[in-house]
């Protein structure tokens, strides 16, 4: 997660605030969430300067935009569909970051190979703004929870075996 500056967080805040409100108040979380993800991402994917949905984003940079928008939207997971930490939360969760991604894809790209898929283009940087918000998610929320649940449950028999001769791998290896 980008690491953001206080005064950018409280310019911010605000937005944060109604966008969870909205997540919160309606009939399925994960749909909302979705939909609010999808929003942000359409304004970066068209001219973010112009838009009158979040004229606080205007602020902004094309340069600033990203990491404005992977805090908002990390921020947003972890106070809704997240707040409480349980596996179907965490994976629901990803997996609809996962499809605003693949949204963002058939809506935005032509094919792979056109401008718009050139390294730092407005759809590149959507691509790679949901990506690190779901790598974020999982390594600092998911997989301390799987550990978690190793701990208490137990490992999954085939993980356990493999991990076990990764193990003993390794330890060849060492003088």
């Amino acid at each position: 997660m980008p690491y953001i500056n206080n005064e950018t967080k409280a310019e911010i805040a605000y937005l944060i605030d109604e966008e969870i409100k909205a997540i919160n108040s309606a009939p399925s979380q994960m749909i909302a969430l979705r939909q609010h993800v999808a929003r942000f991402m359409h304004i970066l994917c068209t001219d973010h300067t112009a838009t009158t949905l979040l004229p606080v984003l205007n602020k902004y940079s094309i340069d600033e935009i990203e990491g404005v928008l992977n805090y908002i939207i990390s921020t947003i997971c972890m106070r809704t569909t997240c707040r409480e930490l349980r596996y179907k939360n965490i994976n629901r969760t990803i997996g609809e970051l996962e499809r605003v991604w693949a949204i963002i894809a058939k809506v935005y790209s032509v094919n792979e190979t056109g401008p718009e898929f050139s390294i730092g283009t407005p759809l590149s940087m959507a691509f790679g703004v949901i990506r690190c918000v779901v790598l974020e998610l999982y390594l600092r929320i998911g997989r301390p929870y799987e550990d978690y649940a190793i701990l208490r449950n137990g490992d999954i028999e085939v993980y356990a075996e493999a991990t076990k001769i990764i193990s003993d791998l390794v330890e060849d290896l060492e003088p």
